[in-house]
């Protein structure tokens, strides 16, 4: 009788052991599908964040190109200034040896 005893507990041991290997496995599964789908997240958190910086990268070269059509814009400000300014002396001068 000793011996089955031993051979009962022995399977019981086996059968508890299973049990726990399955809910292990089990846990590795549900570990394992959670990283894939935390994985799938950063993926796609990375890929917005590649394309906000090419937009933001687009963004300062349309600044730059907007700057320098400011600054030619000024330029051009300056010169049509200097050029109404002479033509308003050249005016002046006119009338002043008309009179």
């Amino acid at each position: 009788m000793i011996p089955q005893r031993t051979d009962s507990s022995l399977e019981l041991r086996v059968e508890r052991l299973e049990i726990i290997c399955e809910h292990i496995g089990e846990a590795v599964i549900s570990a394992s599908e959670t990283v894939e789908h935390l994985s799938s997240k950063i993926n796609a958190l990375v890929e917005q964040m590649e394309q906000e910086q090419e937009k933001t990268s687009q963004q300062g070269y349309q600044i730059l190109a907007l700057s320098e059509s400011l600054q030619t814009l000024v330029e051009i400000n300056t010169e049509s200034t200097i050029r109404v300014q002479k033509l308003t002396s050249a005016i002046e001068n006119l009338l002043t040896m008309s009179t």
